[in-house]
């Protein structure tokens, strides 16, 4: 019988080894995370569901809003819903 595609080949690792590995893998990823400091900070999606805007009137305002010099941008990047890759951010916080 051959073995099925779903099936885990650890080899020489023991089970615990193997989790030991992706924990810390895992946290490097968290580790190596550049988000902003301090308060204030807000994604795209938070401001959307705190105002309940659509993507159009959110980068409308968006654009009013850096057009006045009234909004702080930052580029970085935070852990994707699994932990496992860093994925590219932006916040917003007003001035």
């Amino acid at each position: 019988m051959k073995p099925d595609q779903r099936t885990v080949v650890v080899g020489e690792k023991s089970a615990e080894a193997m989790r030991a590995e992706w924990m810390e893998a895992v946290g490097d990823v968290t580790r190596r995370q550049k988000k902003p400091t301090g308060a204030g900070w807000l994604t795209r999606v938070e401001i959307r569901k705190l105002l309940n805007w659509t993507e159009m009137q959110f980068y409308r305002r968006l654009r009013a809003l850096k057009k006045c010099g009234k909004v702080d941008i930052f580029k970085g990047n935070s852990a994707d819903k699994t932990g496992s890759r860093l994925t590219n951010q932006v916040w917003y916080r007003l001035k």
